[in-house]
């Protein structure tokens, strides 16, 4: 990754949530960029695009924001990767750790799949929790 340009990128996501009046919400996607961080080389699935490009498509005067947000959220194409290590395989679950810590010292085995993981309904609550949780902070 190029720090210049994820620097950046981190400065237009805090642009994009300060435009749709959703601040709080960055907490949440900084824990999956610090998740993500060294799991995916391919720059066309780079989750801090695919964060600008969800939060881009939104409009604050949208009365379902939130509701919509979680739902392009979790359809970023980050989530269609596995990862997974060992016999029998263990998966990685970038909602409860990171990259780093679940490759440390392992080989990790790499696959796209066709739907996310976790799940699409695990995801969707996932956000909704972690976002009114930030909200409640703020």
């Amino acid at each position: 990754m190029n720090k210049g340009s994820d620097k950046l990128k981190l400065q237009l996501i805090q642009q994009q949530l300060q435009r749709i009046h959703r601040q709080h919400w960055m907490p949440t996607l900084k824990l999956l960029i610090n998740n993500y961080n060294g799991a995916i080389e391919d720059e066309r699935h780079n989750i801090l695009d695919s964060m600008l490009e969800v939060l881009k498509s939104l409009h604050f005067k949208d009365s379902l924001l939130t509701s919509q947000a979680v739902l392009r959220f979790q359809k970023m194409f980050c989530f269609n990767y596995r990862f997974y290590k060992g016999k029998p395989a263990v998966y990685w679950d970038p909602t409860k750790n990171s990259f780093a810590d679940f490759s440390s010292g392992e080989k990790i085995f790499i696959y796209e799949g066709h739907d996310s993981h976790p799940a699409p309904d695990i995801l969707m609550r996932w956000f909704s929790e972690r976002f009114e949780q930030d909200r409640s902070l703020n």
